[in-house]
């Protein structure tokens, strides 16, 4: 199990407004269960007029939203792919991922996420650069997955119960404190 923190308004959108992918300049071999942490630095003005178009929500509806997020664990999700820019097979039946999908920024590797879970109660955390790791949070993320494993809607059910094996597995695998 990883975290990786964003800049708002960025994980606000993964995990309110339907982003399935992320954009990074830079790759990883990991695969798997990955938390998302919303930074404490400043809101990106510039993504809220982006996440604005794509959605049609109000600019400060978002802004609004994302800023109270600021420095929490937001989401879980799974990682799944990531996608190089131009490394897209040649049919001319496939259109490149950064054509199809709004999310994608042309020339960024696109992190595909699936199984988004928002937070119930998001909580506060301390983030770092890169993929980085804290026992507690993962923790307090498998409580809130297992709170919803008990909702009446049974699509979140099942989404959490699923999320519920990754990250028993994930915690099952991390370093031991020392």
């Amino acid at each position: 199990m990883k975290a990786i923190t964003l800049i708002e308004p960025w994980c606000w959108a993964i995990a309110h407004a339907g982003k399935n992918i992320e954009n990074r300049t830079w790759v990883t071999r990991y695969r798997g269960v990955l938390v998302l942490h919303s930074g404490k630095a400043k809101l990106d003005a510039y993504g809220v007029q982006i996440i604005h178009e794509i959605t049609g929500r109000p600019m400060g509806e978002i802004a609004k939203a994302a800023n109270r997020l600021r420095g929490k664990v937001t989401a879980v999700c799974r990682l799944v792919n990531i996608e190089k820019p131009r490394r897209f097979r040649h049919s001319s039946l496939i259109k490149p991922l950064d054509e199809t999908n709004p999310w994608a920024m042309k020339g960024q590797n696109h992190w595909c996420l699936i199984d988004v879970i928002p937070m119930p109660r998001p909580f506060p955390a301390r983030g770092a650069q890169g993929l980085w790791e804290n026992r507690d949070a993962f923790i307090e993320v498998k409580r809130q997955v297992e709170t919803l494993a008990a909702s009446e809607d049974e699509k979140m059910r099942q989404l959490a119960l699923r999320m519920g094996t990754y990250i028993d597995r994930s915690l099952a695998r991390l370093r031991p404190r020392r």
